[in-house]
């Protein structure tokens, strides 16, 4: 399904299906990162674009790389099927809600590190001491970050910020969509943006095996936080995730309120 009309419909139908989704929910962050590939495969990219590939798939103005990008995305929901889905179910039922809950909190707790820093660079001052004060009360009072005190009794909420949007803050453009190995949607911008993210994740300060534990434990968290979205996919599922992706960016880089034209697509 590759006609303007045939991907508008679907757009149509993503976009009223995230507005639900985003305010009944936040999207979970999706702490597996892995720098290497992500650099691999932005050089596959540059690399792509200079060799004959001999698809079917038009190149669309918001997506050049799809010639890519659907392969890619084919590879990613054959090995989630495969491993991650049945993991993230296997956990999901039978991992005590209590203990979820406080691996959930812990790994939100070291992602304030980042968000507080970054609220910094785009001198959202006010911010940034809220996110700090969460940081400083959940590592103490809770444990680690196990017990979300800040949130749950002290009523301060919880921010998202990463190098990505601090990179559109300063008007860097988000660039083409690109789907990377494993890791999924993305753009250039975010792409580049991990990079920064993934040294100041306090993760990476550990030996490579405490890494590649913390890491494991906290990719099949956040894939069963998606689970039940599962569900909400219909049609050309390549198109869907893009739509939802590109809309999810769009309110993250814009504040408060989400603005989706149908008419650009």
């Amino acid at each position: 399904m590759n006609s303007q009309k045939d991907e508008r419909e679907y757009i149509v139908t993503t976009t009223k299906t995230y507005q639900a989704f985003s305010h009944s929910t936040s999207l979970p962050e999706v702490p597996l990162r892995f720098a290497v590939l992500r650099t691999l495969f932005l050089l596959t990219l540059l690399l792509s674009n200079m060799l004959p590939l001999g698809t079917a798939f038009a190149a669309e103005p918001e997506d050049p790389f799809i010639s890519v990008n659907r392969p890619v995305h084919g590879f990613n929901r054959t090995v989630d099927s495969a491993f991650f889905k049945p993991l993230a179910r296997a956990y999901q039922n039978i991992t005590p809600r209590i203990v979820k809950k406080g691996i959930k909190n812990f790994f939100s707790n070291l992602n304030d590190i980042q968000v507080t820093i970054n609220d910094l660079l785009q001198l959202k001052l006010g911010q940034a001491g809220s996110d700090f004060g969460r940081l400083a009360i959940n590592s103490t009072l809770g444990l680690g970050g196990i017990f979300d005190v800040a949130g749950d009794a002290l009523g301060i909420e919880k921010h998202d910020e990463d190098f990505g949007q601090t990179l559109a803050h300063w008007g860097v453009a988000p660039g083409p969509y690109v789907v990377l190995p494993l890791l999924g949607p993305s753009t250039l911008r975010e792409s580049a943006g991990v990079f920064a993210d993934f040294v100041l994740n306090p993760v990476t300060i550990e030996d490579a095996g405490t890494q590649d534990k913390a890491r494991s434990v906290a990719a099949v968290d956040a894939r069963a936080s998606f689970l039940n979205f599962d569900n909400l996919i219909i049609g050309d599922d390549y198109l869907f995730l893009r739509g939802i992706y590109l809309q999810h960016l769009e309110y993250k880089t814009n504040g408060e309120k989400l603005e989706v034209s149908l008419t650009d697509f």
